[in-house]
């Protein structure tokens, strides 16, 4: 499921507005209904970044590990990434760079997914 890596973001950010972010930022994916993912499917980390300087006027988005399907579309990724930008603009109105990049699944790449569950039961798919 999609995994949302978030940088730039100011580091006196307090743990609750960064919380109440990542909720919105997990629901913006879920409004994408082509995607038919769910909001508690999406995972979101925030890397410390090591330099400080320039830390919430830039912000750039990763999504990654997205599945390719055929009903997601080159419009579907657009409004994905539209949808992101815009919360990471209304939550931090005074970036002046927002931008969201969105790597894809493919079968071409040879992926394999794993997932361990809370069970102890693991999950695989092969994308060959």
């Amino acid at each position: 499921m999609p995994i949302l890596v978030v940088y730039g973001i100011p580091a006196e950010t307090d743990q609750q507005t960064l919380q109440i972010f990542a909720e919105f930022m997990k629901a913006r994916v879920a409004d994408v209904e082509e995607l038919k993912v769910k909001s508690e499917q999406v995972t979101i980390f925030f890397p410390q970044d090591l330099m400080s300087q320039g830390l919430g006027e830039e912000i750039i988005i990763f999504v990654e590990s997205l599945f390719e399907r055929p009903e997601r579309t080159a419009a579907v990724k657009r409004k994905l990434a539209m949808n992101l930008v815009d919360e990471a603009h209304q939550s931090f109105p005074k970036a002046g760079l927002i931008e969201c990049i969105i790597r894809p699944l493919t079968s071409e790449q040879g992926y394999f997914y794993g997932k361990l569950q809370s069970d102890g039961s693991f999950w695989g798919d092969d994308g060959k």
